[in-house]
């Protein structure tokens, strides 16, 4: 479905009865290294919205990380995937989101420790203890919305404004940051999505060199209904 091109919009998986969301592939090329021996650090962040109780894929960044819906306990959980050494380390945000309302995630992947915020606001940390992951880990394929293997991974509702970046610079964050506060392409970002297309199978990049996303399943074009600032974020309860 088509929409006003005019407008600010984003994807709707809101009629998703098979896998869907957005797929970024670099077709076997690399978008990056990322190298914890050289302390590099990854930035990945987006809105969503979510219609009913189920557990979704936010965002999966192959063989490095992936943030998860869990209702469950109405948690974000995200993890640092090390193929490697055949782990991956967790974190859990400790406020509970429901549906209904926009969120938005970001996650910061050091070294020795995962960072996970939540609208804005530094939610939960968890460090690497002994035998956190040195390996290097070639950055090529990022999922949004749901893997495209599994439509029960499809997040059912609507996904924003996509960042991966290769600085946690991407935003002034200390302290917390204005989530609603558009960015702008930086040297830094490997994929920067607003899904303002309105039309076609397609979304693209601006930064990348047009680098491509494809639409998958049921996944369409909506005008967008994310905060347009900080006062419209709704109050997520702690757990």
């Amino acid at each position: 479905t088509d929409a006003d091109t005019d407008a600010d919009m984003m994807i709707s998986t809101m009629s998703s009865s098979s896998a869907g969301g957005v797929r970024v592939s670099t077709s076997g090329t690399s978008l990056a290294t990322y190298e914890p021996a050289e302390d590099d650090v990854m930035w990945m962040e987006g809105w969503f919205w979510l219609e009913d109780g189920g557990d979704a894929v936010l965002f999966e960044i192959e063989d490095l990380a992936a943030c998860e819906y869990q209702i469950d306990t109405y948690q974000v959980v995200c993890s640092r995937e090390s193929a490697l050494l055949g782990f991956s380390e967790t974190v859990s945000s400790t406020v509970m989101i429901y549906a209904g309302q926009w969120f938005h995630v970001a996650l910061v992947i050091r070294p020795d420790s995962i960072d996970l915020f939540i609208n804005g606001d530094l939610n939960a940390v968890e460090t690497f203890g002994w035998g956190a992951p040195t390996e290097a880990t070639e950055v090529s394929e990022v999922s949004i919305g749901g893997t495209g293997s599994d439509a029960r991974s499809t997040l059912v509702g609507y996904f924003d404004d996509f960042v991966l970046s290769k600085s946690d610079y991407t935003r002034s964050y200390f302290g917390g940051f204005d989530p609603t506060a558009e960015l702008d392409s930086m040297a830094e970002m490997l994929v920067l999505l607003r899904f303002d297309e309105g039309t076609g199978s397609a979304t693209y990049s601006e930064v990348g060199d047009e680098l491509e996303a494809t639409l998958r399943g049921a996944s369409t074009w909506a005008v967008s209904t994310k905060p347009a600032s900080e006062s419209e974020i709704e109050e997520t309860p702690e757990i």
